[in-house]
């Protein structure tokens, strides 16, 4: 219809959260409004299933934190985030509730971007990109298989530092294919949209947005 329309309300107002698809609905986790003070420090963390479901603490800050949707195993992959104490924690989420962990990121970054692909040889990879340190911005690009994840490893950096970028997959010829757009790299907003290739290790311009933008979400539509 070329439209949008009311789909569900969340139980509480948030910000700087993150979403992922959980089966037929949808996981939202971050930081609520409730008895959240300037400092952050006595913010709510939680999650909440959407449409109507129910709600759970979450294991670490998750302020601009980023969520990884794995939809063969029933599971969300909550990645990084906090503030202002930001780390690199990596979680994994059901629809109840908590999991169990996944090895840390080797750089603890907040304001990344991630996502989910799948190689020529069929292995589900998890990549993070980019990001802020606390004191500085990150190119950086970590993967960690699926299939054996006992350490994150070092991938091609970003063209340039960015942070409140996005990242979404699409069905590709050869598996499952991610793209990264926009951001804001310190001095300006990012128009560009780049794409992973992981047989080469690199990133490359596919394209451009209409217009540059940041803190958005995006999602891959086949």
């Amino acid at each position: 219809q070329e439209g949008w329309q009311e789909y569900a309300r969340l139980k509480e107002q948030r910000y700087t959260h993150t979403a992922a698809r959980l089966g037929e609905a949808i996981l939202v986790m971050g930081t609520s409004s409730s008895s959240c003070s300037s400092s952050f420090s006595s913010c709510r963390r939680t999650a909440e299933l959407v449409p109507g479901g129910g709600e759970f603490e979450l294991q670490h800050d998750s302020s601009a934190a980023c969520a990884i949707s794995v939809e063969d195993a029933g599971e969300v992959v909550l990645i990084g985030g906090g503030y202002p104490s930001i780390h690199g924690h990596v979680s994994r989420y059901s629809s109840t509730g908590f999991l169990g962990s996944l090895p840390d990121l080797r750089q603890k970054r907040t304001l990344h971007a991630c996502g989910a692909f799948t190689t020529s040889s069929g292995e589900k990879m998890l990549l993070v990109t980019g990001g802020w340190t606390g004191s500085s911005l990150l190119s950086s690009t970590e993967l960690l298989s699926l299939s054996s994840p006992t350490s994150w490893t070092t991938a091609a950096s970003l063209p340039q530092a960015i942070y409140w970028h996005s990242v979404a997959s699409l069905p590709g010829p050869a598996g499952v294919d991610i793209y990264c757009a926009g951001g804001l790299d310190g001095g300006g907003y990012r128009d560009e949209v780049l794409k992973f290739d992981p047989e080469d290790d690199i990133w490359e311009q596919v394209g451009k947005m209409a217009k540059a933008r940041h803190s958005f979400g995006m999602v891959g539509v086949p």
